[in-house]
């Protein structure tokens, strides 16, 4: 009898750890990483976007990274509200009049996937077309101007919201009763056909694409790391006038800023690609099903892995880029001659 009772409570136990163990671990790196990561990130893609501003947008590469902060400072003012919403008070709080843990999946999650996916395919631009500029230097005037650039990029971001009309079709925001609270709670409904109609899209954008840019990125990289380490050892080699070799070092610099932007973009965006990929393939890995909290855990993890590439490029910037360099010290300089002033 004592053994039919214990038996029970043990699994019980199991089971209440289970579910557990991966709420704490979420609510610790929401708190302590990804929140006040992807607030500073804001902050960062701000001054980045100030400073591209300001610098020579008669070349591409200029374009191209303005963009990118602006996509990437999107996509972390959508992680940092996800993660207010996610944030164990705010979950816990008797005087939010929303369901948070459903509202911010239409939108600070939204605005984060959105973006994210944007910032994605800009890097992949970014990447090809340095590759091109490598790959055929005589006619890259031709093949690459900042005209195409502005098309390519404005249609991305066009593309990128429209491609969640989908989601939003068979979203439906809802008052829900709560006994617990004993009030009306703005939340989530779906419509019946929901699969039905989102299934096809998540296909194409989080796994076709998804794979498609990443596998692009890889292979573009390899290419930049290569032609850069080519072009090296050919400057040792040969005798080169001054302006050449000013020419050739300015390019390695572009390479290697686009190289190691393209790294970090890999490094953090291959495992979220993994778990969109999961999402299809793996039977109750999903929001509301048997493995909701491994997903919910596994997700935390890639948003955190997706804010701090949306946040490190400053850096790279600052080291590759003599023209950012300047400028970002002229903008402090003179934060600090009218500060003292």
């Amino acid at each position: 009898m004592n053994a039919s009772i214990c038996e029970p409570e043990s699994a019980h136990n199991t089971i209440l750890s289970d579910v557990e163990l991966p709420q704490i671990l979420q609510d610790i790196i929401i708190v302590c990483i990804t929140s006040p990561l992807s607030l500073a990130g804001c902050i960062i893609n701000v001054i980045n976007i100030i400073i591209f501003l300001k610098m020579d947008r008669g070349q591409t590469i200029n374009i191209s990274l303005l963009a990118l902060s602006i996509s990437d400072a999107t996509a972390l003012l959508g992680t940092f509200w996800a993660t207010i919403c996610l944030n164990p008070w705010m979950k816990n709080s008797k005087h939010v009049p929303f369901l948070p843990r459903e509202i911010h999946l239409a939108t600070g999650s939204w605005m984060h996937n959105t973006f994210v996916r944007i910032s994605a395919c800009i890097t992949f631009l970014i990447s090809a077309e340095r590759c091109i500029c490598i790959l055929w230097p005589m006619r890259i005037k031709a093949l690459v101007t900042t005209r195409k650039i502005k098309g390519i990029i404005i249609t991305t971001f066009l593309w990128g919201v429209a491609s969640q009309c989908p989601y939003f079709y068979t979203t439906r925001f809802v008052w829900k009763y709560s006994e617990e609270r004993n009030a009306s709670l703005l939340g989530l409904t779906y419509i019946r056909n929901r699969d039905d109609i989102e299934l096809p899209m998540y296909v194409l954008t989080n796994i076709v694409i998804q794979w498609i840019i990443f596998f692009g990125d890889v292979i573009f990289t390899a290419v930049l790391i290569f032609k850069l380490k080519q072009q090296s050892k050919w400057r040792i080699l040969m005798g080169q006038t001054a302006a050449f070799e000013a020419t050739q070092k300015r390019d390695a610099r572009v390479t290697g800023l686009v190289s190691a932007i393209s790294a970090i973009f890999i490094v953090c965006y291959f495992p979220n690609t993994v778990n969109f990929a999961c999402l299809v393939t793996v039977p109750g890995y999903n929001l509301f099903e048997r493995y909701e909290h491994i997903l919910v855990l596994v997700s935390t993890l890639t948003f955190s892995l997706e804010a701090f590439n949306s946040s490190i490029n400053i850096f790279v910037y600052y080291k590759f880029s003599s023209q950012y360099r300047a400028e970002f010290q002229h903008l402090f300089r003179s934060s600090t001659s009218t500060g003292s002033a």
